[in-house]
């Protein structure tokens, strides 16, 4: 059985299951952060995680990985690489997150 998707519809499909999930609750990220995220995007973020560098948040929102500092005063855009582990973080992040919907997509289909 050949399964091809169209582009714009598997975009689409992510997307409202990205945006459908929710705020992992951790106690461990200040409430000055979730506030400030709150005034730059009205999406509500998938998660938001420390990272190993100190006082640098992951935040997966939109299907994007974005990281704030502390104070949401700098803002950075690009990939997470641990170089002494050989990993990217920034993929790992987005691989997991790929696997629930695909696997939220399996389970609607059965």
């Amino acid at each position: 059985m050949n399964i091809s998707f169209q582009p714009r519809i598997l975009v689409m499909a992510l997307t409202a299951a990205l945006a459908a999930t929710p705020l992992f609750a951790d106690d461990s990220v200040p409430e000055s952060l979730k506030s400030a995220i709150k005034d730059l995007t009205p999406e509500t973020p998938t998660s938001i995680k420390k990272t190993p560098v100190a006082g640098i948040y992951e935040v997966l929102v939109g299907g994007e990985v974005v990281y704030l500092n502390e104070d949401a005063s700098y803002l950075i855009r690009g990939e997470m690489i641990d170089l002494k582990n050989r990993v990217n973080l920034t993929d790992a992040t987005l691989n997991g997150e790929r696997k629930k919907v695909m696997a939220g997509l399996k389970n609607s289909q059965t």
